[in-house]
């Protein structure tokens, strides 16, 4: 399970690193 957490944390970094460039 920590490892599908981890995926979408990274995830939701990726979005947010990507709306704060917009």
């Amino acid at each position: 399970a920590e490892k599908a957490i981890k995926k979408a944390l990274v995830h939701l970094g990726q979005g947010i690193s990507e709306l704060g460039r917009v």
